[in-house]
């Protein structure tokens, strides 16, 4: 892993440094000076790699794609908490490209620290990241979850709520059946469905009730 990592972090700088001498700019000799050496004790490599984040950063145009990938492979392979800040820059950015180079590295780091961080996202995140960090939720399925997932079903961006409402359906806890069930007056169509399709399958009876009143006046029969 710390040879993938320092390989990518290599190839963030020469494609920067590429990009430098196609439009005759001067090659920084920084990173090379600073980048943590093949030679260091294994245990000290992620520390030491992690500690160049934020020149590598800086090396980064908000809008190379190939700068980002390679900024992104490197993250992915160093699998340290210190590149989640610039994660989070990355799945909050509007170009759905990049956030999916952001959401593949994420996927390389360990479980406990995907979730801890899309915990984070969830609370502070753009609209885009909320939105992706309550999809990843639900997909881990971890019952520390529940609560800040519950919150979240106030959220003001209906992406986010109903995104939420299919990770609570996924995770199979009733505790929201009662706030997901009011939600069916959502004025966003697919939070709607969203919470048809908890209901229907942890719906208890009362839930059951409100969700035929529902469907029958939404979908009255012909």
């Amino acid at each position: 892993v710390d040879s993938d990592a320092h390989e990518d972090a290599d190839a963030v700088v020469g494609l920067r440094h590429q990009r430098r001498r196609q439009q005759g700019g001067i090659v920084g000799r920084a990173f090379q000076h600073e980048s943590p050496a093949r030679s260091r004790h294994p245990t000290e490599l992620p520390h030491a790699q992690a500690a160049a984040l934020p020149m590598l950063a800086a090396e980064v145009s908000a809008d190379d794609d190939l700068l980002i990938n390679a900024f992104c492979k490197f993250m992915g392979a160093l699998k340290h908490p210190a590149c989640f800040p610039y994660l989070q820059a990355f799945l909050d950015h509007p170009a759905e490209s990049i956030r999916k180079e952001a959401g593949w590295a994420v996927e390389k780091f360990p479980e406990d620290l995907r979730v801890d961080f899309m915990l984070r996202l969830l609370e502070s995140g753009t609209r885009f990241s909320r939105t992706i960090a309550a999809q990843k939720l639900g997909e881990l399925r971890r019952e520390r979850s529940v609560l800040p997932l519950i919150v979240s079903l106030d959220d003001h961006e209906p992406a986010v709520v109903a995104a939420a409402i299919e990770a609570l359906r996924l995770l199979g806890d009733k505790r929201p059946l009662e706030r997901v069930t009011a939600l069916l007056q959502h004025a966003d169509e697919k939070a709607v469905l969203a919470a048809i399709n908890l209901l229907g399958e942890l719906g208890a009876r009362p839930a059951w009730k409100r969700l035929r009143r529902f469907l029958a006046v939404t979908f009255p029969p012909p």
